[in-house]
């Protein structure tokens, strides 16, 4: 999964010319938040009641990377 994420990233910087990519999860989903780090979007914190699932509201991981970050697995993630 982390090499999947990396290609679509490389994508969105390179042929779609985006600027920032945008992560995001329900709080308590590791795995995925293991593939974001690894992928180098950075964490920027959890907001809550923020992600609509299954008819409520759960509060949720938030991330991104910018086309100028470094791509390099980052710290600061609270898993």
């Amino acid at each position: 999964m982390t090499e999947a994420a990396i290609a679509v990233i490389e994508y969105a910087f390179t042929i779609a010319a985006l600027d920032r990519v945008e992560w995001c999860a329900v709080v308590g989903n590791v795995p995925s938040a293991i593939v974001a780090r690894n992928a180098g979007i950075h964490y920027e914190g959890l907001r809550r009641r923020s992600m609509p699932h299954r008819g409520v509201r759960l509060d949720g991981w938030f991330g991104s990377i910018l086309r100028t970050d470094d791509r390099s697995p980052q710290g600061g993630w609270p898993v």
